[in-house]
């Protein structure tokens, strides 16, 4: 009995799910967290806009960088084990100004995330006949999935175990890319 290594179009459709079931621990929930920090309404928009403001000159940089690296994928890695410090990082941040630093450092390493990720994701397509659609729907089944699990974790315990789900998610995306 002998284990194959599975195949890149394989990798990619588990990291997808994975990186998605991640992303459906936190994003719909950190409003929530913020209010339970006693932001306002305000102070969250500011938040959000951050993220955006950040993101959209941050990504076309690691576009750039992962086009001149070997191996995109542990670019993908490490901007996957910033992306979760910062997070886990903000989990413990109660007042608006420490906060809005850690969304803003999160910003810009979570910014690598999708175009180093569809880059890996139409690599893993090529010549299999498939599209990337048949990778993003493993994305959009991981959140379905698992953002109800998350809603109901967190209201068995505390909203900090979105934060932890995240984390774990996260964590185990990245370890799906060294088998790529």
């Amino acid at each position: 009995f002998r284990l194959r290594r599975p195949t890149p179009l394989t990798v990619v459709r588990a990291f997808f799910f994975l990186w998605f079931a991640g992303g459906s621990f936190l994003q719909p929930f950190l409003p929530i967290f913020y209010r339970g920090q006693g932001l306002t309404g305000f102070e969250i928009g500011i938040l959000s806009s951050i993220g955006f403001a950040i993101g959209m000159l941050a990504a076309p940089v690691w576009s750039r960088w992962m086009d001149r690296v070997r191996a995109p994928q542990r670019l993908l890695q490490l901007a996957l084990l910033l992306y979760i410090v910062f997070m886990l990082l903000l989990s413990r941040q109660s007042a608006f100004w420490p906060i809005a630093g850690v969304v803003a450092l999160s910003a810009l390493v979570s910014s690598a995330l999708e175009p180093v990720s569809n880059v890996l994701a139409v690599r893993a397509t090529r010549g299999t006949g498939s599209g990337f659609g048949s990778v993003r729907v493993f994305g959009s089944l991981g959140w379905a999935v698992l953002v109800v699990v998350a809603g109901w974790w967190i209201q068995q315990t505390s909203i900090q175990a979105s934060f932890q789900g995240f984390a774990l998610c996260m964590t185990a995306a990245g370890l799906a890319l060294f088998l790529f």
